[in-house]
């Protein structure tokens, strides 16, 4: 047994520190760059083991910011180019995975992937799955803005993915990257994948986006736009006019769709959170409604407990207000549904978890988004009934969900009812 003795001033201050090179920058880039360890936390865990609380940091063990350039310079070294991308362009003609990329555009930027393979799984599941479903999604954040060659840089880049269920798993279908977020984009890259001789889904489900709904129309069905597409629905639901049935149905999120409703401001500033609860629940019954005549009642009880300034029964009478008669039947509907896919949706930290776009820009987007003939004008003409319905109506007290302006709220969501 040895026992070692330190002597001298070993605990000094260093003035220089040692330059990170050899096995020691080999450890510290196998740590940053394979296993996704941050610089600080790795010159922390290396400090962690020969050190206490109140010792110098040795000069053997580099700081952060070497850890942070030497990751830099390696990742830099690996690029086929200085402009990324050339690099693209370069790695698409090379061999390996360079046969996924489709396209690339320079500016504005997009690039549209996906290989053989998925193609051949696509059109091999095609006849074994009914319906064909792909849900699309646009998720910002994935990539850094583009440094051009005037230093300038690009706009935001979203990855955009078509993914389907495959017996019981997620199989990513195609996918593209763009800085351009608009329906002509969308429709481009679904029309390059159409023309792999694949044929389109049945239906698609997505984020309730507009420019994503509007591209996926173009593309999938016989139809030119959304505003055709929601025309001809209405059309099929409500009058003796048959025309052709879509050849593919485009759906949103439910999550998505409980979560913009829980945003608006007259239900996110409302006082009793009972408020936000029965509007929102009764929303969502309209996802379950079978027929028109259904959605009907419900839009009109929505209508009459949001007009109506008093509540209890009508004075001088023994008979109950609309408005009490209206609540008890949305209640009761509440009740009796399968709402229980929705109570997570009603929780505050799920809600805040869901916020994926701003809702300011949404509900600008859908009240410019206007087509004849529409679920709008009929949602209107309840509404409008229901304000002459209960005009002369007051209650002995006072309606604690009397909320107006909502109907603005629920009008413009009803644009959009066939696709929930």
């Amino acid at each position: 047994m040895m026992k070692c003795i330190y002597t001298g001033n070993f605990n000094d201050s260093h003035k220089k520190r040692r330059k990170l090179m050899g096995s020691a920058k080999e450890k510290a880039l196998i740590s940053v760059i394979d296993k996704g360890i941050a610089p600080s936390v790795f010159t922390r865990r290396e400090a962690n083991e020969i050190m206490v609380e109140g010792d110098v940091l040795p000069a053997h063990i580099p700081s952060s910011k070497s850890v942070r350039q030497a990751k830099s310079k390696t990742i830099l070294s690996t690029r086929l180019h200085d402009d990324p991308i050339i690099g693209l362009g370069i790695y698409k003609r090379s061999d390996g995975y360079g046969e996924a990329i489709q396209d690339i555009g320079f500016d504005k930027f997009f690039l549209h992937f996906w290989s053989d393979l998925q193609i051949k799984i696509y059109r091999d599941s095609y006849t074994k799955m009914q319906p064909v479903t792909i849900s699309f999604d646009a998720t910002g954040g994935v990539c850094k803005k583009i440094k051009r060659y005037d230093n300038q840089l690009s706009g935001a880049i979203f990855l955009y993915e078509g993914v389907m269920n495959l017996f019981g798993e997620s199989f990513r279908v195609l996918s593209m990257l763009s800085e351009q977020h608009d329906n002509v984009s969308i429709f481009l890259w679904l029309k390059r994948w159409l023309r792999h001789d694949v044929k389109p889904p049945k239906v698609t489900e997505s984020d309730q986006s507009l420019p994503l709904m509007s591209g996926i129309v173009q593309a999938f069905t016989q139809y030119n736009s959304l505003e055709k597409y929601l025309e001809v629905c209405f059309l099929i639901l409500s009058s003796n006019i048959k025309p052709k049935i879509p050849t593919c149905f485009v759906r949103n999120d439910i999550n998505h769709f409980i979560h913009l409703i829980t945003q608006w401001p007259p239900l996110k500033k409302a006082k009793h959170f009972s408020n936000k609860e029965l509007f929102s629940r009764s929303m969502g019954l309209l996802v379950y409604s079978t027929s028109m005549s259904e959605a009907e009642q419900i839009l009109e009880a929505m209508f009459i407990v949001a007009f109506s300034p008093s509540d209890d029964k009508i004075i001088d009478t023994n008979e109950f207000t609309p408005c009490h008669k209206s609540r008890e039947f949305l209640r009761e509907k509440i009740r009796g549904s399968s709402m229980t896919l929705f109570n997570n949706q009603f929780n505050e930290k799920n809600i805040e978890r869901l916020n994926t776009f701003d809702i300011g820009i949404y509900e600008k987007e859908i009240e410019e988004f206007n087509c004849l003939r529409s679920f709008k004008e009929w949602t209107k003409s309840i509404a409008n009934r229901c304000k002459i319905n209960i005009e002369n109506i007051k209650g002995i007290g006072d309606n604690a969900q009397f909320e107006i302006e909502l109907e603005t709220y629920i009008v413009n969501a009803m644009k959009l009812f066939p696709c929930w």
